[in-house]
C-alpha cells in the first residue's frame, strides 16, 4: 500500500496555513505546523481503516490490529496535546 493511494482517499483539508506564511509576523507557526502535519498523519493512518484499504487491515492478527489503534491513539492525543499548548500560547499572547 502506497502513501499515495492513501492520500487519495482523504478529503481534502479545509485548513489552510496560508495566512501565517510569514513566520516572523506569526510566531506560533511552528507549533500550528507541528498540530497541521500530526492532524494530516492521524488521517492518513486512519484512511487505511476504510474501503478496501481497510479489508487489508482486518486481515492482520489481533496485535497489528492493536498496535495500528494504539498508534492512531497516541497520535490523537500528541495532536489534543498539541492544539492546547497552541490555544494556551494563543490566549496569552492576545491578553498581552
Amino acid at each position: 500500500m502506497s502513501e499515495t493511494i492513501i492520500a487519495t482517499n482523504l478529503p481534502p483539508s479545509t485548513h489552510s496555513l496560508a495566512p501565517l506564511a510569514d513566520a516572523s509576523r506569526h510566531p506560533h507557526r511552528p507549533l500550528l505546523e507541528d498540530v497541521h502535519a500530526r492532524k494530516l498523519q492521524l488521517r492518513a493512518l486512519l484512511a487505511v481503516t476504510l474501503d478496501e484499504q481497510g479489508g487489508v487491515l482486518r486481515t492482520q492478527s489481533q496485535e497489528m490490529r492493536e498496535g495500528f489503534l494504539l498508534a492512531c491513539s497516541v497520535m490523537g492525543e500528541e495532536v489534543r496535546q498539541l492544539a492546547q499548548v497552541l490555544h494556551v500560547r494563543l490566549s496569552a499572547s492576545q491578553a498581552a
